[in-house]
């Protein structure tokens, strides 16, 4: 059964391969994708799970995870979700979502490569080029409570995301052109997805925020100075963790942490937070108990992880 099923993954990966270097593998991405609709973020989506499946695609993706399945039909399933994304666009990627978080590993009735189907059907459509197409996809499930949508999207979607800015210099820009989009449209700001920014990449989120909500370029510059400090701080810290050093806290740092607590920028006081949580050596009292009572929601869900 082993042998089976790594010749058919094998197989998969062939059909996707001669598929991503034809012509039309390169064509740019979908009009679909690059839709500006915002109402996935109206969406009272809670997990997963509860998307409304596709009887057809979903057949479509077990198909391309069955040992059974000849070439042939593996390639036209493929070339079919093609379609539909230029189509649908986030919407179908929603169906992968669902896939995803319905057959993860020892869930009934899954393969040992059921997992892998909707990484590989992303890279087939280049899906994985367009971090705007999977935000929007996503952006419901930010905060999902379940596990399953947390596995989807912190393994699967969102280090796809932030890969797309690799090597360019520039990795704030899919999370930063995301913002942009939502502010420009006149959509809900999606606090669900800012959140989750910060928590996995605090230094780099408020520099996209700042890029985005800040127009004054002498307050961008302090900005930009502060989080260059405060990171400058944690990469050492972890490199004395790692190596064997002995690291302490500067008073510089704990300074300008306390003044971007006090920021009137909502998301430089959101920086604050998570690296108050992030980092338990650089809290104290009195900016544990400002920014608890913070007017900001979403801060105020950060520090709810803050004990004391």
């Amino acid at each position: 059964m082993i042998l089976r099923l790594n010749n058919q993954w094998t197989q998969l990966v062939a059909v996707v391969a001669t598929a991503w270097f034809s012509t039309a593998a390169h064509a740019a991405p979908p009009g679909g994708a690059k839709e500006r609709e915002y109402a996935f973020l109206d969406t009272k989506l809670t997990d997963m799970s509860k998307i409304v499946p596709d009887p057809v695609v979903q057949q479509g993706l077990i198909k391309l995870a069955d040992p059974q399945t000849p070439k042939a039909e593996m390639e036209a399933e493929v070339d079919r979700l093609d379609k539909l994304y230029r189509e649908a666009g986030y919407q179908v990627i929603r169906q992968l979502l669902y896939f995803g978080a319905t057959h993860l590993p020892g869930k009934p009735n899954t393969s040992a490569y059921d997992i892998y189907v909707p990484g590989v059907v992303m890279w087939r459509l280049r899906i994985d080029h367009d971090a705007n197409a999977l935000l929007r996809a996503v952006a419901p499930f930010a905060d999902a409570p379940d596990t399953d949508s947390r596995s989807v999207l912190d393994q699967l979607v969102l280090p796809v995301v932030e890969a797309t800015d690799r090597g360019t210099g520039n990795e704030t820009s899919a999370y930063k052109q995301f913002l942009v989009d939502c502010q420009n449209s006149g959509a809900p700001r999606p606090d669900a997805v800012i959140r989750k920014m910060f928590e996995r990449q605090p230094s780099k989120s408020i520099m996209a925020c700042e890029q985005v909500y800040l127009r004054q370029p002498r307050a961008r510059e302090e900005i930009a100075l502060a989080a260059h400090m405060i990171d400058s701080y944690v990469w050492q810290k972890n490199f004395d963790k790692t190596y064997g050093g002995t690291s302490k806290t500067d008073p510089a740092v704990a300074a300008t942490l306390t003044k971007l607590a006090a920021d009137p920028q909502w998301w430089a006081r959101l920086y604050a937070a998570q690296l108050i949580l992030q980092n338990p050596e650089l809290r104290n009292g009195d900016l544990v108990k400002k920014l608890k009572a913070d007017a900001e929601d979403m801060i105020r869900k950060v520090m709810d992880q803050v004990k004391g």
